[in-house]
């Protein structure tokens, strides 16, 4: 009777992930949709940067957007990719017992323009750049100069 080998890994196809792949995060600018991320002219300025099976981590300004993209094929000017995975997330902060306060809202807009007070008639940013407690706190020490 024959025994039949068992195919076994060995150490030149066993490595760490970080030896082999890139992990990346790209920020997208507002109004960015899923469709032009998987568009693979999308990419052709940071294709370069990118190869095969490098991980890219997205998300956007007001971070309701997180997702994950795994790099199939990067050329020059160019880059396909799959989406791994697409979570819509909303962050959206206000309310205080003020009829005044309705007319503004605090949002987190990402890591660039953290939390901005946000006139709702014209979407105006009225203040950015601060921590949600701060925003809130300008929001409530500014309301008589800026509530119509």
């Amino acid at each position: 009777m024959t025994e039949q080998t068992k195919v076994k890994i060995g150490s030149p196809r066993f490595k760490q992930a970080e030896q082999v792949r890139n992990e990346w995060r790209i920020t997208l600018e507002e109004n960015t949709t899923r469709k032009d991320v998987e568009d693979p002219a999308f990419w052709s300025i940071i294709a370069k940067n990118l190869k095969a099976y490098d991980i890219v981590e997205i998300n956007n300004d007001d971070s309701s957007v997180f997702a994950r993209a795994l790099v199939i094929e990067a050329g020059r000017n160019y880059a396909s990719i799959k989406i791994l995975e697409w979570h819509d997330l909303t962050k959206e902060v206000v309310k205080v017992n003020d009829n005044r306060f309705e007319q503004f809202k605090v949002k987190y807009k990402g890591p660039h323009h953290k939390f901005c007070v946000i006139r709702l008639v014209d979407n105006e940013v009225l203040e950015k750049e601060m921590e949600k407690t701060q925003a809130e706190e300008w929001l409530r020490k500014n309301i008589n100069t800026i509530a119509a």
